[in-house]
């Protein structure tokens, strides 16, 4: 029910013609339809990445994929694009629009190889599979650190650079084998740097590359912090930066419902600062580690 009205949209079965060879950003203001193309928040990996990894979790659920059969031909075209920009993207947004555009966004880019695979499942070709595992093997190259105990925060970047690779939790939850065959691997060097980079209420979502947006450089999100703890080997690791989670909901001085976005220092809210990051649907992360369960 909620992906058919983007489809709907996207195909172009509204009043609103849509021209961009990715998924929309978003439809309009409820209940009408009528964002057009230049009014749309440009996040090429990002849309589209989402779109495939939600049909490839309706597939595992057992859902009869004709409803979008009809939209195939649209599918594919969004999985080109994703193959263009792959292994290395341009500058682009992520759903971290806060943070900015930067090149080469590793997290942004583990995104698109796993949804590339994903669509692959659904029916989109073995063709998108071999080049999902073709850049896999390129992110792991080519991100890791001399130092080899994490992968950086973009391709290219200073090895102390970080982020936190909340895009990689897909693979698991989605019951995936590939792209990533080094998986567990990853995984393992990323949750342990991300426990060396914790502050009193958790690891900061990113280093910087230039000095920028520094007022956002000590912050951690609600919903990476806990796909990142899911992706821990065991219950202990899972829970030393899970729990940080309570710790700041429990002490933070913000009095606002459950935000979704703190000072990993003080564990303020950023929400009086933005005014938004408080009792979003986005805070449901919180049950990711559940998901995995067999």
């Amino acid at each position: 029910m909620l992906l058919e009205p983007i489809f709907h949209y996207a195909t172009n079965q509204t009043s609103v013609l849509y021209s961009s060879l990715y998924s929309p950003h978003q439809l309009g203001v409820y209940p009408i339809a009528r964002s057009t193309t230049s009014e749309q928040e440009q996040m090429p990996l990002e849309n589209s990445g989402n779109m495939f990894l939600m049909l490839k979790g309706l597939d595992n659920a057992g859902v009869d994929g004709s409803w979008y059969a009809a939209a195939m031909d649209m599918l594919r075209t969004w999985a080109g694009e994703m193959c263009t920009a792959l292994p290395f993207p341009a500058a682009q947004l992520s759903t971290d629009d806060f943070m900015g555009a930067y090149a080469n966004n590793t997290n942004l880019a583990a995104k698109g190889v796993i949804a590339l695979e994903a669509f692959a499942d659904i029916g989109g070709g073995e063709e998108y599979r071999k080049a999902a595992r073709e850049f896999a093997a390129v992110w792991s190259a080519e991100s890791i650190s001399s130092s080899g105990d994490h992968y950086k925060m973009a391709f290219g970047a200073p090895d102390r650079s970080y982020s936190l690779k909340y895009n990689l939790l897909w693979q698991k939850l989605l019951r995936m084998d590939g792209p990533f065959v080094d998986w567990d691997e990853i995984a393992a060097k990323e949750v342990a740097f991300y426990e060396s980079k914790a502050l009193k209420y958790g690891p900061p979502l990113e280093s910087t590359l230039d000095g920028t947006r520094p007022i956002f450089r000590t912050m951690v999100k609600l919903d990476w912090l806990s796909w990142c703890a899911s992706m821990g080997e065991g219950k202990e690791q899972f829970r030393r930066l899970f729990d940080v989670i309570f710790d700041m909901l429990n002490e933070t001085k913000s009095r606002v419902v459950m935000t979704d976005l703190w000072d990993t220092i003080t564990g303020i809210s950023f929400s009086g600062m933005i005014n938004t990051f408080v009792a979003r649907p986005v805070v449901g992360a919180v049950y990711a580690k559940m998901l995995l369960a067999e």
